[in-house]
């Protein structure tokens, strides 16, 4: 099934990215990319909010029309019935042993044909996996 997104593909980084991460992915020629601290921040204490839960940070992407990245494989399992009664798309890590985020952003680099194909072709909500060498799974 297909449906037509005119929307670019907009990337939400959580928040094991760095800036210096999404900045490498602007540069890859991602049009926008966003930080989960930029979005949710503490208002005490003017930082990131500590402990954002998954639910939360899933109805914020799908209110937005964003995609979701993430380093936790196993969410698409965990939330199930919540991704179920949205329109998000969620890409994962491939396993949840993210060490080294710079490899993970040449994987989104290397993918991004893929993902931004992904993004306009499939029918939402659907989540996906990704390796390091840029492999989608969907």
């Amino acid at each position: 099934m297909t449906r037509k997104n005119r929307k670019p593909c907009v990337l939400f980084l959580e928040d094991a990215f760095a800036e210096s991460h999404a900045e490498c992915l602007r540069r890859a020629g991602y049009p926008r990319v966003e930080r989960l601290c930029s979005h949710f921040q503490d208002a005490k204490r003017k930082t990131l909010e500590q402990s954002v839960k998954d639910p939360r940070i899933i109805k914020f992407c799908d209110k937005r029309e964003w995609l979701l990245v993430t380093t936790d494989s196993n969410m698409s399992c965990t939330h199930c019935e919540l991704i179920k009664t949205t329109q998000v798309a969620i890409l994962a890590t491939a396993h949840n042993q993210a060490e080294n985020i710079s490899e993970w952003v040449a994987g989104l680099i290397a993918a991004k044909p893929k993902i931004e194909r992904y993004w306009k072709k499939f029918q939402r909500p659907w989540c996906a996996t990704f390796s390091r060498q840029g492999k989608i799974e969907i």
